[in-house]
């Protein structure tokens, strides 16, 4: 990191003994590097800065309408391109951004960067809460309520037929079946 002079020497800025200064001594144990492409619309303006918290919005284009939904919050920038100073003051369009998350958070950008597209909210300097914004689409957005299709009218069941009554008339040897109603 960059250094004054006559600035106090901390921990925070220097590397360990026999380390090299690279990102990998950024990153807390436990803890994955991931980089996602960027644009200047994507990341924010170019207002990102190693340091940054930001939430991860997927966006999908699925057959039926696009949704978007918020997919990791308060997601650590450890890295803007192959910068990781976080004393950088000016706005940089950057083309890469990485982030530190949890494996399975990893393997969740991993996947949704193939079914979507990965844009990035910036946070507010100690904003830390998190909430379920859920999956908006566009009737969502829109304010479109889609109308319940109308129940079925009710089938009214056919009247039973009346049973069958077979009457069995006997005149001496002649035997006569009727079937009444």
């Amino acid at each position: 990191r960059r250094m004054e002079p006559n600035e106090l020497i901390l921990k925070t800025k220097i590397t360990g003994f026999g380390q090299r200064a690279t990102v990998a001594t950024l990153i807390e144990p436990g803890m994955r590097a991931y980089t996602l492409p960027v644009d200047a619309a994507s990341a924010v303006g170019g207002f990102l800065l190693p340091g940054s918290r930001v939430d991860i919005i997927l966006t999908t284009r699925d057959r039926a309408a696009p949704t978007t939904r918020i997919l990791i919050q308060n997601i650590e920038i450890v890295a803007v391109d192959q910068d990781t100073d976080p004393d950088r003051i000016e706005a940089k369009v950057a083309r890469t951004v990485t982030v530190q998350g949890t494996p399975e958070q990893v393997q969740a950008l991993t996947l949704a960067s193939t079914v979507g597209s990965l844009s990035l909210s910036l946070r507010g300097f100690g904003a830390d809460s998190t909430n379920d914004a859920g999956v908006l689409d566009r009737n969502a957005l829109l304010g479109v309520v889609e109308e319940e299709a109308p129940a079925p009218a009710p089938v009214e069941a056919a009247p039973e037929p009346e049973p069958e009554v077979q009457v069995i008339v006997r005149r001496g040897s002649q035997i006569e079946v009727k079937t009444m109603r």
